[in-house]
């Protein structure tokens, strides 16, 4: 029987197919990968390690097929060692090139019912890399809890799964025998307080908020909308019958710009099959002032007396492109030596100059300050809306509108070591002035609060 088996296998790999069988579902290389000979069943390749930003996305899909591999983008199964994952159509929409981890869970994925014990690798033609890998017979992914037999495969660069740096892709157990009424489905919908601006919930320190409206409407036809009702926050399991939903948060009279801003989407849509049960989560920070200063205190005899106090403070300002104002280099020697002003950096702060690299120098000079004093944190998040801002030819700005303090600084340092400035560097640089002004007066209403606001609507 295991010789009938191994020879189908090896015949699929002659016409180009390569099949990996894997906790908790089987890798299907995809009908361009070359074959590989490594029998690589129990071996645990080196792990690539993985730059995990938090701003980052994830591109490309990934698809489920069977063990033809014909069918790109296969949804329903007989049984779940039928189920293979594909590199997907020949053109376009491939994973990048990297190791990814691989588990799977329930439509909602809260539960995890298998997760692979090494990465796989994925090639620059968006195929995956591996030998021949049987692991089913050790262990199996458990059955789901989801009343139509609905699974959900993440593929990953991070084995933590956040949803940023994931793709997924859903698909069918028809046999699957857990509560046999698959004629209705099951939304469930959430708001919570998302500290860290990723559009992710952090299970143990993004709470939960309440009372926050959203509207459900059923689309049909792609267009027309049938308003299904208002709901308060959180939605448990509500029933609904199969098709496409469009949830919406519904603005709260606490919730106007600039206290509160969205992280995720304002509306999401859902195609909700037979027997699904999914969650939606909305997420939503409150901004507020820090306990930035600006130039006037690092000016003045309390500034001087924290700046003092600080460990080498004159060496990480030097550290630092800052410019006089004559646009040549400055490089603090002292806080305020009568005997040498011209190294010393209070009346080179303190200076009536207009020149906008030098005021920008002296911005970044403040912030810099402000995270040596601890009065801000260099991985707090700031709000700027739909500005850009580069490090290393990088737009830092995640795609909800928010930047690290430790960002702002590394592109405001860059800029200023630009010696010929174009008209679009002069903007840039104006822009970057601006947004650090703001940030060091007091905050200006965006930092990112650390918790939610104390209130009846939250919890």
């Amino acid at each position: 029987m295991k010789k009938n088996l191994w020879s189908r296998l090896l015949s699929l790999l002659v016409i180009g197919l390569l099949v990996i069988t894997l906790i908790p579902v089987t890798v299907f290389a995809g009908q361009n990968s070359k074959k590989v000979n490594d029998n690589l069943n129990g071996h645990n390749p080196q792990k690539q390690h993985v730059f995990k930003n938090k701003h980052f996305h994830l591109s490309g899909a990934i698809w489920t097929t069977d063990a033809s591999g014909y069918e790109v983008n296969k949804k329903i199964f007989t049984d779940k060692e039928d189920v293979y994952l594909s590199g997907g159509p020949k053109k376009g929409g491939h994973l990048p090139i990297g190791e990814y981890y691989i588990q799977v869970t329930t439509p909602n994925g809260k539960t995890v019912l298998g997760k692979s014990t090494q990465t796989y690798t994925v090639n620059e033609s968006g195929r995956f890399e591996a030998g021949l890998i049987q692991l089913s017979d050790a262990t199996d992914f458990e059955a789901s809890s989801n009343p139509g037999g609905v699974y959900k495969v993440w593929v990953s660069q991070d084995s933590s799964f956040a949803k940023s740096q994931s793709k997924t892709t859903t698909f069918k157990i028809k046999t699957h025998t857990v509560n046999e009424d698959t004629t209705t489905t099951t939304l469930s919908i959430n708001k919570f307080y998302d500290q860290n601006t990723d559009g992710d919930r952090d299970l143990d320190s993004e709470p939960y908020l309440s009372g926050w409206k959203v509207k459900i409407n059923r689309i049909e036809d792609n267009e027309t909308k049938t308003f299904i009702g208002d709901f308060m926050t959180p939605v448990n399991q509500l029933l609904l019958s199969p098709g496409t939903y469009e949830v919406t948060e519904i603005t709260q009279p606490w919730s106007d710009k600039p206290y509160w801003v969205n992280t995720t989407p304002e509306t999401v849509s859902i195609n909700l099959a037979q027997g699904d049960s999914e969650t939606v989560e909305f997420g939503s920070v409150f901004l507020s002032s820090d306990n930035s200063q600006g130039i006037s205190y690092w000016g003045n005899s309390l500034g001087a007396e924290v700046f003092n106090g600080l460990e080498n403070p004159l060496g990480e300002l030097r550290a630092l492109n800052l410019l006089r104002p004559d646009g040549k280099p400055f490089n603090p020697l002292y806080y305020n030596n009568k005997n040498d002003q011209a190294d010393s950096f209070r009346p080179w702060l303190l200076s009536s100059n207009s020149n906008l690299r030098y005021r920008l120098s002296a911005q970044l000079a403040v912030l810099e300050l402000n995270t040596l004093a601890e009065f801000v944190d260099l991985d707090s998040c700031l709000y700027i809306g739909d500005h850009q801002i580069f490090v290393g030819g990088d737009d830092v700005v995640s795609t909800n509108g928010f930047v690290t303090v430790d960002n702002l600084i590394e592109a405001a340092n860059e800029a200023l070591a630009i010696q010929d400035l174009t008209n679009s560097d002069r903007s840039y640089q104006e822009l970057l002035k601006t947004i650090l002004e703001k940030a060091n007066d007091d905050g200006h209403l965006m930092y990112v609060h650390p918790t939610p606001p104390n209130g009846p609507y939250f919890s």
